[in-house]
């Protein structure tokens, strides 16, 4: 089921496009590629991709990847829901309040600045500083999962007055009908290079990444509980940046009450 994180109350950490770390040049300290990998907690329905999937990769034993779009959605969904992001892509209403206004040049959101933005509403624009690459090709097994049409779920309790996200739920029981979905234990590796982040930057974007173990949940059918997975990086920083003072607080309890 959907539910609502609040927005915070106070604002995140804006900077001004000429005083933000760019991308004139690749600063040596602060690049590399996270060695990643996604594991299927619940069944996963990419409903198109794995239509193509399927055709693309024919033959016994089944495989499949996955789109790093994908991926990347659902970081950034949690990098904003933490309490670092504008309000970008959200769609009223209500009008979200000032504390997530949407960020121009003069003031660029520290999820703006990780993922970058294009100049859809003015002629600025912020290239990301993460870029998730397609998953390696691993081995599946496929099922068939009732997968319930768009709206179908009740309006999540506060709706518009935070960001909608969805709840952890057991996966519901496969059948001969349904959606092809990648079944549970499915391990994808997948990379994110990254450069040019602010040690506040990494920290929250690796905070995001991984959730702390906790499940990110991505694809169709997340109100009957499915596409819940888990990130691990095999390779993390030294020492594990310091996340808390770059998130709001009660976004992560209420992120932590929800997707355990």
């Amino acid at each position: 089921m959907s539910v609502t994180i609040p927005f915070p109350t106070t604002s995140p950490q804006r900077i001004a496009h000429l005083s933000a770390i760019s991308h004139e040049r690749i600063e040596p300290q602060s690049h590399g590629v996270f060695e990643c990998t996604l594991t299927t907690v619940t069944p996963l329905c990419l409903k198109s991709h794995f239509a193509h999937v399927r055709l693309e990769l024919p033959g016994n034993p089944p495989h499949a990847y996955l789109p790093g779009s994908s991926i990347r959605g659902a970081v950034r969904a949690m990098t904003e829901a933490l309490g670092g992001g504008c309000a970008r892509y959200f769609a009223p209403p209500p009008l979200p309040p000032r504390a997530v206004r949407t960020c121009d040049e003069n003031g660029i959101c520290p999820c703006c600045r990780i993922f970058g933005f294009a100049a859809e509403r003015d002629t600025f624009a912020w290239a990301s500083k993460v870029h998730f690459q397609d998953s390696d090709v691993a081995p599946v097994v496929w099922q068939k999962y009732p997968v319930p049409p768009f709206g179908g779920d009740p309006a999540a309790p506060g709706q518009g007055s935070g960001w909608l996200t969805f709840r952890h739920l057991p996966a519901p029981a496969h059948g001969a009908r349904g959606e092809d979905c990648v079944d549970m234990g499915a391990v994808f590796p997948f990379r994110v290079r990254h450069h040019n982040l602010t040690p506040a930057e990494l920290a929250l974007f690796y905070h995001a990444l991984t959730l702390g173990g906790l499940h990110h949940i991505l694809g169709f059918g997340k109100r009957c509980g499915l596409g819940a997975c888990k990130i691990e990086v095999t390779n993390p920083p030294s020492p594990v940046p310091n996340f808390a003072p770059h998130i709001c607080v009660q976004a992560w309890t209420a992120i932590q009450q929800e997707r355990a």
